[in-house]
């Protein structure tokens, strides 16, 4: 959960597209997907649990696939930051 925590951190506070920390949370989620989520070892209910936490991480990754050549956008700090200086007073 911690390390959720820090990846959204990290990813907010990135700067422009193709950030490297776009691709360091892409590489974790494939591990963490691939270490933990080995749905079909499983049988019954645990292995719909684990085909369901598969998936939500496959949409994860969907996710930062688009969010890599994007950047952050207008959610990010540097996107609030920007709306800021570009508001009429």
């Amino acid at each position: 959960m911690r390390f959720n925590a820090g990846a959204i951190y990290i990813v907010a506070m990135s700067r422009g597209p193709a950030c490297p920390s776009t691709l360091l949370v892409l590489v974790f989620v494939v591990v963490a997907t691939a270490i933990s989520h080995r749905y079909w070892e499983f049988q019954g209910a645990m292995r719909v649990s684990q085909e369901i936490n598969f998936d939500k991480n496959l949409c994860i990754f969907g996710g930062f696939i688009l969010m890599f050549p994007a950047g952050a956008g207008r959610f990010s700090v540097d996107g609030l930051r920007r709306g800021r200086t570009n508001r009429p007073s």
